[in-house]
């Protein structure tokens, strides 16, 4: 199921060669590499389904079919304003799908819709948008940053500095320490301004697969904390706290090569096309996320702790209550980490 360098497309410009986009969260971590995951493409597959009323199976049993049949995210894990997910057939379709992209977000560049479709062609679609902001924005640096896992300096944001300014208190109320290892993992939720949303940054060791990071990350996250490490502040951001988060920016086209020209058994129609498109931001302000899935198949302490992301680290944004994020990166490589900005 993994994506070759060959089936991604940076759309900025950028080289990506140890970046992987994913349609599943159960795919295995490769060391070296970052993996991205949106449930867009797993919410496009649910409505091919449904539309052909039933389970798929395309011919040869390609692996990254067989694993989209299984159990993972749907819509549920969702906010309704948040996503327009159908499936449906003929040119009158596409069009109801635009409109209701319209209505729900206004006019965009982005939405991947094809430019026509045939009278007898399925149209299997989910676009999802959220912003997480930041009520306060955090401190930036962007000059000399972080040294990310003994590489490439990039830039980061973050809590430090003097301790009576005024802004840092309202910063450091942004973050909570859900976790924290003498060996130095830890896990934090940064609080936005959608409060039935969490966006989760762990630095703890690699698991086997993206779904077992997130897991270990969230269960450290819904952990309550005791008596005594609540009285000893240690689930708040002391005033000698440091966090220091790399930033994000990554705009990436997947083409799922590997399901296309494949015919749906027991059917008349064929994967034409599957591809993915993620646009994902993180920075001081908050947390940007844009996607779509398109599939269009025609018949046929006295020192603070510091809390820094200078090594692997995870990304996950979640529903309040909910197992399965919709939003998923795990940070091994700082090709999709905002680079300084060094003076000249």
């Amino acid at each position: 199921m993994s994506s070759s360098p060959s089936t991604i497309t940076a759309l900025d410009g950028r080289s990506l060669v140890r970046t992987q986009v994913t349609a599943r969260l159960d795919e295995p971590l490769s060391a070296g590499s970052n993996l991205l995951f949106c449930s867009t493409f797993q919410l496009a597959w649910n409505e091919l389904r449904a539309a052909l009323g039933g389970a798929i199976r395309l011919q040869g049993d390609p692996l990254l079919a067989v694993a989209l049949e299984r159990e993972g995210p749907t819509a549920d894990d969702l906010d309704v304003g948040s996503y327009v997910a159908r499936g449906g057939v003929g040119p009158g379709f596409l069009r109801e799908v635009e409109r209701a992209l319209r209505q729900t977000f206004g006019d965009r560049d982005d939405f991947m819709l094809p430019g026509r479709l045939e009278p007898s062609a399925i149209l299997a679609y989910a676009y999802l948008s959220k912003d997480l902001a930041f009520r306060t924005p955090f401190e930036v640096e962007r000059k000399l940053g972080i040294v990310f896992h003994g590489g490439e300096r990039v830039a980061c944001f973050g809590v430090w500095g003097a301790q009576e300014d005024p802004l840092r208190a309202k910063r450091a109320a942004q973050v909570v320490v859900h976790h924290v290892s003498e060996g130095g993992s830890f896990v934090l939720e940064l609080i936005t301004d959608a409060e039935a949303d969490r966006l989760i940054v762990a630095c703890i060791p690699r698991e086997p697969s993206l779904l077992a990071m997130v897991d270990e990350a969230l269960a450290r996250a819904n952990h309550k904390p005791g008596l005594w490490s609540r009285l000893r502040g240690e689930v708040a951001l002391g005033k000698r706290d440091v966090v220091k988060i790399p930033m994000i920016d990554v705009d990436v086209l997947r083409n799922y090569a590997e399901i296309g020209q494949r015919k749906v058994l027991d059917q008349e129609h064929v994967i034409e096309e599957a591809k993915q498109r993620i646009r994902f931001r993180l920075d001081e302000k908050g947390a940007i996320l844009r996607s779509a899935g398109v599939i269009v198949a025609p018949r046929g302490g006295p020192r603070g702790r510091h809390f820094v992301c200078d090594r692997p680290f995870l990304v996950a944004m979640v529903r309040a209550g909910r197992r399965y994020p919709y939003f998923a990166a795990w940070i091994e490589d700082p090709e999709l980490l905002v680079a300084v900005r060094p003076e000249p």
